[in-house]
């Protein structure tokens, strides 16, 4: 039967994460586990015959004494006695003249006669294991001219116990144990490691198929790198959304804006092929539509640009205060028609180090701006100055100020106040916008707000961090 290529690669472990994530855990662990028996049994089998500690020495010496301080009584009598009174859980006498072993009952089971001979013949006394008992001795004890050889037996700690019992469980076994008591620890890890990285991969998954509203669930208690990478994902897919939302709404109102300026060109062009003598006014308004559609363009596209992470700043050295007088100087034609005056407070030689061409573009979209909602034979006010750390331009108008919603939406791509739409404005909505990223670019920011009694105040904030030559 013919095995297909495909399978072989999915049920191979270390095609996945997960898989060689788990079989590193469990090679190491079971690499660990099998020096670590290979030294402990290597150890036990050295240590299985051991120097007494002092706690048995002092135990062997007290039955020592007691021996041979009560030399009249019966000595399985005191045996029992002492075997009530001491930590000794079996005492054993060795009579050496008859080689006979004293002591209350049958030996425990386990314990072998020939151990206890063996560790008879010992000069010094010694520690040694059998089975779940430790034997402890021997320690020459005279009684009324008959020498005994003593020693002591104690039972394992339940703990060691237990270990003891483990050891004599079939090798095939331990190992089986094992295997399956670091499979299950390894899964875990691996699991709790693979785990988000999958849902993060079915979240990328929902947002390539275009929902692009859908966010990871993040576990708020999850302070690690793949806490992390899951906040920078919603980071990013919110950035990707707004971004994709921009360019939509961007397309419907550059698709809407054209609409009406082609259907002046083409009603005009229609009414100028039927008089085709007398077409001069229609021309001159075919003229006008089209210097509105080539200024549309123009704020599109430089808008496009302002949006793009690509676009680099071309900075030099100007000096601030002449731009602006030089901005409201040109401006201050279209405000004499209106019979506007521009009042103006620069602080003098204030150098500025930026893009000159969007800082002077930013600034005059602003007053161009405000000279078109300001009624006529009123003022406008531009002011500048400097801290520490700023430059500050602002332009406040003698207009009716905006609302709220206004106030927070002014600055979208093509968006147009009820004034604008309803005084039936030319403008395209686009000129605050560029203002908006123009400044942004420089790390700056504008702000909007009402001032009572007056109108509406712009105010532009440059770093001046972001403008010095040292940069």
């Amino acid at each position: 039967m013919k095995i297909d290529r495909q399978f072989l690669i999915n049920v191979n472990p270390l095609n996945s994460l997960f898989g060689r994530i788990f079989l590193g855990f469990w090679a190491t662990v079971l690499i660990l586990i099998g020096i670590t028996i290979l030294f402990t049994y290597q150890f036990n089998k050295l240590n299985k015959v051991q120097n007494p500690d002092k706690n048995n020495l002092t135990v062997l010496e007290t039955l020592h004494s007691e021996f041979e301080r009560m030399k009249k009584s019966n000595l399985v009598w005191q045996i029992k006695q002492l075997q009530r009174t001491t930590k000794a859980y079996k005492i054993i006498l060795k009579d050496l003249n008859t080689g006979e072993f004293i002591h209350d009952r049958k030996l425990p089971e386990g314990l072998d006669l020939n151990d206890l001979n063996l560790l008879m013949l010992e000069p010094s006394p010694l520690k040694i294991r059998v089975n779940n008992y430790l034997i402890v001795g021997p320690k020459l004890v005279i009684r009324n001219n008959q020498a005994y050889q003593l020693v002591f037996v104690t039972k394992l700690s339940p703990r060691a116990g237990f270990f003891y019992a483990l050891a004599q469980v079939p090798v095939w076994l331990q190992i089986s144990i094992c295997l399956f008591l670091t499979s299950i620890s390894c899964w875990f890890i691996a699991r709790t490691i693979t785990r988000p990285i999958l849902k993060l991969r079915k979240s990328t998954q929902i947002f390539a198929l275009g929902n692009l509203s859908h966010r990871l669930e993040v576990d708020q208690y999850r302070n690690d790198e793949l806490g992390y990478l899951a906040n920078d994902f919603n980071i990013m897919a919110e950035k990707l959304e707004s971004l994709i939302e921009l360019h939509k709404r961007l397309l419907a109102n550059v698709s809407h804006e054209l609409r009406t300026p082609l259907t002046r060109l083409e009603l005009s062009l229609a009414i100028a092929l039927k008089k085709p003598t007398d077409c001069s006014l229609q021309l001159q308004r075919i003229e006008v539509e089209l210097h509105k559609l080539d200024n549309m363009l123009s704020n599109v596209l430089k808008l496009a640009r302002l949006e793009s992470d690509a676009m680099s700043l071309d900075r030099s050295e100007f000096n601030l205060s002449n731009l602006i007088l030089d901005i409201c100087y040109s401006a201050s034609i279209e405000a004499q028609d209106k019979s506007i005056k521009i009042q103006q407070q620069i602080e003098t030689e204030i150098i500025c180090y930026a893009d000159v061409i969007l800082i002077n573009s930013a600034i005059e979209n602003i007053l161009r701006n405000a000279i078109k909602y300001t009624p006529p034979h009123s003022k406008i006010d531009v002011e500048l100055s400097q801290s520490n750390e700023f430059f500050k331009v602002t332009i406040l108008d003698s207009g009716n100020g905006l609302n709220e919603e206004e106030l927070e939406r002014i600055f979208l791509p093509f968006y147009r106040t009820e004034t604008s739409r309803a005084t039936g404005s030319d403008g395209t909505g686009l000129g605050l916008a560029i203002a908006q990223k123009a400044i942004q670019k420089h790390q700056g920011f504008i702000t909007a707000t009402n001032q009572q009694g007056s109108g509406l105040k712009v105010m532009i904030t440059l770093p001046k961090s972001e403008n010095t030559l040292a940069e």
